[in-house]
């Protein structure tokens, strides 16, 4: 698993499972999930490794799973594009 975002790495490594909540409602991830993709806006994302839980939280990511890999690239927003002042961030 790998937490980005475009300044830096946040996370990676292993996890045993993911919970979080898109649009749709509460899911987990877990080992061999079908691949997916999804927006996950100001929603704790919770990682538990075999070291303990992480827990996470971004205004706005992308989730993605694909082939058994989960990648997060977060704080990805097209109004931090258009904009330079975050007080005009809406």
């Amino acid at each position: 698993m790998r937490i980005q975002t475009p300044e830096s790495l946040v996370w990676q490594g292993e996890a045993l499972s993911l919970s979080t909540s898109n649009s749709s409602g509460h899911f987990d991830i877990l080992p061999q999930h079908a691949n997916m993709i999804t927006i996950i806006e100001r929603q704790p994302i919770e990682v538990v490794t075999s070291d303990g839980n992480r827990k996470f939280v971004f205004e706005k990511a992308v989730l993605a799973v694909e082939n058994n890999d989960v990648h997060i690239y977060a704080n990805i927003s097209v109004e931090k594009i258009e904009s330079e002042n975050p007080r005009q961030i809406k």
